[in-house]
């Protein structure tokens, strides 16, 4: 029976890859040993008759990975596989306004439109003029007064990257 499709997406820097050389064979007996190097300049860093080993590269860039099988009779192989591993990417912070052009009689929604490359957006922080720190996704405000004033939202992923996106919002006096 088939799994269904497979989605290949490119490692990280810190992500626990699986490594599965269930598909080595032996002609004439079984395979009794697995043996890994992560770096392909020696010593075997892994040595276990379990076919699935798992790894984090911590650097970003092409890792060389060596396995050797052995069988039963003390028969080797070794294959090499290069392995991409690639850079976390931080969150993109993003936030729409409505309405536009508030006075101090709106409720001014702001909405969080944030995304992550390559992850999750798992926290925000939204600073305003007094009004700081609120961690809402999609908080709301009513102004008092007009003005010019900034709007800062920084937000976090679930690498712990950070995204911050600033806006000039501009509150006119109520007529």
């Amino acid at each position: 029976s088939s799994s269904g499709p497979r989605l290949l997406v490119e490692p990280g820097t810190g992500d626990l890859i699986r490594f599965d050389a269930s598909g080595s064979s032996d002609t004439d007996g079984t395979i009794a040993k697995y043996e890994w190097d992560w770096t392909s300049h020696g010593p075997y860093d892994v040595s276990t008759a379990n076919p699935v080993s798992e790894y984090r590269f911590l650097t970003a860039g092409a890792h060389q990975v060596t396995l050797r099988v052995t069988d039963n009779a003390g028969a080797a192989a070794t294959t090499k596989q290069t392995v991409g591993i690639g850079e976390k990417q931080p969150p993109v912070a993003a936030f729409t306004v409505s309405p536009g052009s508030p006075s101090t009689l709106d409720t001014v929604q702001y909405t969080d439109t944030s995304t992550d490359p390559d992850g999750t957006v798992t926290a925000r922080a939204w600073a305003f003029g007094g009004w700081d720190h609120i961690d809402k996704q999609n908080p709301t405000h009513t102004y008092s007064s007009p003005g010019t004033l900034t709007v800062t939202l920084t937000v976090t992923d679930n690498d712990g990257l950070t995204g911050t996106k600033t806006a000039q919002i501009t509150v006119a006096a109520a007529p």
